[in-house]
């Protein structure tokens, strides 16, 4: 019998007025991109969270994002 598992990562997604704009898997950058964005064009974006699951992933901490298109 073969035992597969399902890793979820929470990541941070940046949404303009319920439209996804960017996301990141690093609190602290979305946060920042966040009040960036909301300096230069005034409000309307928000941070939600959500989470990706990868089946069969043994180590979700060694799981290189930037395969996926993350650059944090």
């Amino acid at each position: 019998m073969i035992i597969l598992s399902i890793v979820a990562k929470k990541i941070y997604i940046i949404m303009y007025l319920g439209i996804p704009v960017h996301s990141f898997v690093n609190e602290e950058t979305a946060k920042k991109e966040l009040t960036e964005r909301n300096n230069k064009a005034g409000l309307g974006f928000t941070l939600e969270t959500s989470y990706l699951q990868f089946p069969e992933v043994e180590n979700i901490e060694t799981f290189d994002f930037k395969v996926i298109g993350f650059e944090d």
